[in-house]
């Protein structure tokens, strides 16, 4: 059961958290590289950093620190690499997010929802957004457990982009994509073994995720893939 290390002190922190394990949901290695980049970042946009480096008590550990993210720089990729990198994990991860808002989406309509109806409608939206589709169902097991973070940052809006409501619309997701099973599996639609967690100490607000408007073309995608299955079925 694996749970975000966020704890509230530094929302810019907590991003970083929150966004690497949506780029990196199972791949500790570049999950790491990424930390210590940004770490990096924050050194080089420190304005006084030689005296940050020489205060009596915490300057010889902020060192030991700088030395740690030097070494360990040494083994990761470049930033043009990297870049790179997060671009294509982005746009898979992305795709896993609006699978999973679809399927939610047409669940609290009241359609009837399955693995290939919703990929199908899934399929149709993505072609016109310029997205790399490739196979869903591969990218889902790569990125689903990340899927709902990444998804509430997608519905995020307005004064509700905050981080404490973004979190709080990705618990929502998650918790119906654990209790969700699929039709003819003895599975959930999110495993809760392997899904990211927001930890239990961590305040969060109440939230509710509305209709949008893009809800009517998306029950009508789904409707049109039932339509053509049953013809399909009856011409055979």
């Amino acid at each position: 059961m694996p749970v975000l290390g966020i704890s509230g002190k530094s929302e810019d922190d907590d991003r970083c958290e929150v966004y690497r394990r949506i780029l990196f949901p199972n791949d500790e290695k570049m999950n790491e590289c990424l930390f210590f980049m940004q770490e990096a970042k924050k050194l080089v946009e420190c304005d006084n950093l030689a005296d940050f480096l020489q205060e009596p008590l915490l300057g010889m550990l902020r060192v030991e620190h700088v030395k740690l993210i030097v070494m360990s720089l040494m083994y990761c990729p470049s930033v043009d690499e990297m870049n790179r990198i997060i671009k294509s994990c982005l746009e898979y991860s992305l795709i896993s997010a609006i699978f999973l808002v679809n399927f939610y989406k047409l669940y609290n309509q009241g359609e009837r929802v399955s693995l290939k109806i919703v990929t199908y409608a899934t399929e149709n939206i993505l072609r016109k957004t310029g997205l790399k589709i490739g196979d869903i169902s591969k990218t889902r097991k790569t990125y689903g457990d990340s899927a709902h973070l990444a998804a509430a940052f997608l519905l995020a809006s307005g004064d509700k982009a905050d981080l404490a409501h973004v979190l709080a619309g990705a618990e929502v997701l998650r918790e119906f994509g654990e209790g969700f099973h699929l039709e003819n599996r003895d599975i959930p639609l999110l495993n809760p073994a392997t899904t990211w967690k927001v930890p239990s100490e961590y305040k969060l607000p109440g939230v509710e995720i509305r209709k949008g408007t893009d809800d009517v073309s998306l029950s009508a995608l789904a409707q049109e893939y039932i339509k053509n299955a049953i013809w399909a079925k009856r011409s055979r």
